[in-house]
């Protein structure tokens, strides 16, 4: 299984909770891609992760891909999108993309993930900034069998199409004009 944390390489994506907790999966093989730059005030963050990565012994399941002009293909190399944020994020706009490419989603629970991640079967939003939580996430998806993934996939895209596709939006926000409009 392949998870990807997708995200500015930054202090508050807690990308650093994310390495930790690929050593407490140990017997389980998979793939952990970091995708994301750091801006310009924060590229020493980069540096101190990829130390971290070498320290715990983990280069060879811990890839760094930088940033991806085209998310969207990369979402088809991706089984499972971590969203790891210590600090709030009112619209993280990666977890809507990854609803949309049918992914699962781990998110930590802080800012406006429940609200778009919602209550699919599958999908979890977790404790933020709790290495052992978010491990024990990972092992329990990567249990799921493929009929469940399926299920999460088809749950996801029908989610993403609902809440956030452009028609929606578009109705949503021609029905706020029509009322402030109808009220004046």
């Amino acid at each position: 299984m392949i998870f990807s944390n997708i995200s500015a390489l930054s202090k508050g994506k807690g990308l650093s909770v994310f390495i930790e907790a690929i050593p407490i999966l140990k017997d389980l093989e998979h793939q952990f891609y970091i995708v994301g730059k750091a801006l310009p005030a924060e590229e020493y963050l980069e540096k101190q992760l990829r130390e971290k990565v070498k320290s715990l012994d983990l280069q060879k399941k811990v890839s760094f891909l930088g940033f991806i002009p085209n998310i969207s293909k990369h979402f088809e190399k991706v089984d499972v999108v971590v969203h790891t944020a210590t600090v709030p994020d009112s619209l993280p706009t990666i977890l809507i993309e990854a609803l949309a490419k049918g992914r699962v989603i781990i998110a930590s629970d802080i800012g406006g993930v429940k609200e778009i991640v919602g209550n699919n079967d599958g999908n979890l939003v977790i404790s933020p900034n709790d290495p052992d939580i978010l491990a024990q996430a990972m092992k329990e998806v990567s249990c799921y069998r493929i009929s469940k993934l399926e299920m999460i996939k088809e749950k996801n895209i029908e989610r993403a199409k609902e809440y956030f596709s452009m028609f929606k939006q578009v109705t949503q926000t021609e029905t706020i004009y029509h009322q402030v409009l109808g009220k004046h």
